[in-house]
């Protein structure tokens, strides 16, 4: 029964649960409207840069956030209902769309 227990308590134990599926972190962007995608487990709240976002069935999220021309940070923070918390960072370049690459 123990063994039971724990094994369903699991989940709990770990605390939350927070991964970022899209996009990479240091990525460059051309296009300033940008969707963020990731999954978040045993939470009670999330929120993306101190505002709350909202989470499906299952545990995932999908946000669209517009960013500012150069270097942009954005934060993704959980908690599960004991207070423990989780914060993961995500750092993007937005590029001038005029910009022109140079191949030589």
């Amino acid at each position: 029964i123990a063994s039971y227990s724990l094994y369903e308590a699991r989940n709990f134990i770990r605390g939350p649960i927070l991964s970022i599926r899209a996009p990479e972190n240091m990525t460059a962007v051309r296009e300033p409207l940008l969707t963020i995608r990731g999954e978040a487990k045993n939470i009670v709240r999330i929120e993306l840069n101190d505002r709350q976002i909202f989470v499906d069935k299952e545990g995932n999220f999908k946000e669209k956030v517009l960013l500012s021309l150069g270097f942009n940070v954005m934060k993704i923070w959980v908690a599960d209902k004991f207070g423990r918390t989780k914060e993961k960072r995500l750092e993007i370049v937005l590029k001038d769309s005029l910009e022109r690459v140079v191949v030589k």
